[in-house]
């Protein structure tokens, strides 16, 4: 049954096929039934649960929150009810089994339900690696172990009370992967996309007869207007972090992140391309990655490590 505060005993029926509403009435057995003939290595039953909560973070951030500060607590009791079939540390809206894949959420369209821009809110309420820091649609990352090109060296979670699944005051990532150079620009003002340069090469896709050159899929947590600023300041960066698999996935997927010094990045988004040229050159090594901001740099392995708040 699906109910709500303002209808305890159920919601009428012009209600209940709406995304809103099926949130309340997600039914694993309904849910999973395509998550069951997927081919996976893994008998773990707990695979499938995982493969649950990308779903239920899509519907619940369609929902309007009345107080949109309680984002994390209006999903804890879920959480808390999923931790107990999974078995597994909660990270802010996601889990530390396969945190890395979940990093990958995006926001659809860079909107919120009500057709709203997304935003980052004023008031703190999650680090820029999680998706309880935007108020927006989200698609949450794919729990998945294979292609992934990054790691989480220490997680630091500072929680409001001792509720794990609650608010949070603070927190960071340590990641070890490759950083990139990256500059975003716009072909035109009016045009809503971005041509991608990584490491000082444009990367374009194909050249389209109305709008010319066009370049990979660019997702921003929050659209703005450019990136002038940064591209002049050097600011913006790329770490390539997930690849194709060979099997189910085709695309090369790459963390945007934002320098703020002394080797520490905030997210703004991610990039998608699944051209071979392009992710050949992208997950290659740059002439000066050893010079680039970070905590520390492995020459052996061409990675990075940085801290991401």
């Amino acid at each position: 049954m699906a109910a709500s505060e303002a209808y305890p005993t159920g919601l009428p029926s012009i209600y209940r096929n709406q995304a809103k509403a099926r949130l309340k009435s997600l039914d694993p057995d309904t849910e999973g039934r395509r998550l069951r003939q997927l081919a996976t290595t893994e008998s773990d039953s707990r695979f499938f649960a995982h493969q649950l909560w990308p779903r239920i973070v899509q519907l619940y951030t369609q929902c309007q929150l009345t107080e949109p500060n309680d984002k994390l607590i209006a999903i804890s009791g879920i959480a808390k009810r999923m931790g107990s079939i999974i078995h597994d540390d909660y990270v802010i809206g996601m889990w530390r089994r396969y945190l890395p894949s979940e990093l990958l959420w995006f926001v659809d369209h860079h909107r919120q339900s009500n057709g709203q821009p997304s935003v980052r809110p004023d008031e703190y309420r999650a680090p820029s690696f999680s998706w309880a820091s935007i108020e927006g649609c989200i698609s949450a990352g794919t729990p998945v172990e294979e292609g992934i090109l990054f790691s989480v060296k220490e997680l630091s979670i500072d929680h409001v009370t001792e509720d794990i699944t609650g608010l949070v005051k603070g927190g960071f990532l340590v990641l070890e992967g490759a950083l990139k150079r990256l500059s975003l620009r716009r072909p035109s003002v009016s045009v809503d996309m971005w041509l991608v340069n990584v490491n000082g090469k444009d990367l374009l896709r194909h050249t389209d007869e109305e709008w010319g050159p066009t370049s990979l899929l660019v997702h921003l947590d929050v659209d703005q207007a450019d990136f002038e600023v940064e591209n002049v300041g050097q600011t913006l960066y790329c770490v390539p972090a997930r690849q194709p698999d060979g099997r189910h996935w085709s695309f090369l997927v790459c963390l945007i992140l934002e320098h703020l010094g002394d080797g520490s990045f905030r997210r703004l988004g991610n990039i998608w391309t699944d051209e071979a040229e392009e992710i050949n050159f992208v997950v290659g090594r740059g002439e000066d990655d050893s010079l680039l901001p970070c905590q520390a740099y492995n020459a052996e392995s061409g990675r990075h490590t940085f801290r991401v708040i």
